[in-house]
């Protein structure tokens, strides 16, 4: 179809990607509004697509002032994963984890993201990659901000694969729950052995150390200095620590690490023996080990077997 020449040079152009499929953005989109009179420009602020009416009207009125659709924070919202055949696979109980599979509620600013999932989980970091620490005030004012998941959703139709997720997890930690508190507990421990004035670095800055920093209490994630890591964009570095390499080690004063790992912690314990001198090396798993926790898996994965697993159809 061709557009008559009218169309093609007075026509607004509005252009919308879908949310991608990244680690941590998937809410945010890009978003372009191109028309010969718009001059190029872009807005500061949070632009909520429950405010597109408002975008609509305001380009309509050839008004160039984008500031009354924009505010400091939008609301986010995604719901529990419904789609059956991949439920079924992460509830087989083979070391697949469901926490990417429960839905959140959260808040978005232009530095900050909280985000409050369904399973009980809560984290907060930064939009960019600063070194710059989240305040205690910041994730409590942003707390405030979030309102409550509309829980009676899950009774709808279109959820009825995603009820068993609940269920499945409801059995777990009946059956679990104990061994989960422990394991907080144990590395909770880990921690408070440390001094205040120790300089603490945790080995690895992916998945691993992300969970690892949610399951801390702010004031013993205040204890770590530094995460090690060859990329300095990895996922810890929207934590607010500092990203160094294996080669800061000595400059950076670092007199205990940890290794977050559960695939590469015998390998990078034996690295970090051959370039450190006089610095405790720890790792995760060995210390809960000893500590009478035995994970057949990373931490932060439930360890669901057969006799937890709920399928309804």
């Amino acid at each position: 179809m061709t557009l008559p020449t009218y169309l093609l040079t007075n026509t607004y152009k509005i252009y919308m990607s879908d949310h991608g499929h990244t680690e941590l953005e998937r809410f945010h989109t890009i978003f372009r509004i191109v028309h010969k009179k718009i001059l190029p420009q872009q807005i500061k602020g949070v632009f909520s697509y429950i405010n597109f009416d408002k975008l609509i009207y305001t380009m309509l009125e050839n008004n160039n002032d984008f500031s009354e659709i924009v505010s400091e924070y939008a609301l986010i919202q995604d719901v529990d994963y419904y789609f059956k055949v991949t439920l079924q696979l992460y509830l087989q109980g083979k070391g697949y984890s469901v926490n990417s599979l429960w839905g959140y509620k959260g808040i978005v600013t232009d530095q900050h993201r909280y985000i409050r999932y369904n399973d009980g989980r809560e984290v907060c970091y930064n939009k960019e990659y600063d070194k710059q620490p989240i305040t205690k005030e910041k994730i409590e004012q942003l707390r405030r901000l979030c309102t409550t998941y509309p829980s009676d959703i899950i009774q709808d139709e279109q959820f009825r694969y995603a009820r068993n997720l609940y269920k499945t997890q409801q059995n777990y930690m009946k059956r679990n729950g104990e061994y989960e508190a422990e394991k907080k507990r144990v590395i909770a421990a880990l921690f408070d052995e440390l001094t205040d004035s120790s300089k603490i670095a945790i080995r690895g800055g992916g998945r691993h150390t992300w969970f690892l920093w949610f399951t801390l209490e702010q004031k013993t994630q205040r204890k770590i200095s530094y995460v090690i890591d060859s990329d300095p964009k990895c996922m810890a570095a929207k934590l607010g620590v500092e990203i160094i390499g294996m080669d800061d080690l000595e400059s950076k004063e670092i007199d205990t690490v940890i290794i977050s790992s559960y695939k590469s912690e015998l390998t990078w314990y034996n690295e970090l023996q051959k370039v450190t001198n006089g610095v405790r090396i720890i790792g995760l798993y060995d210390y809960l080990e000893k500590n009478g926790i035995h994970c057949n898996m990373e931490f932060y994965k439930p360890e669901y077997i057969e006799e937890d697993i709920v399928w309804e159809e």
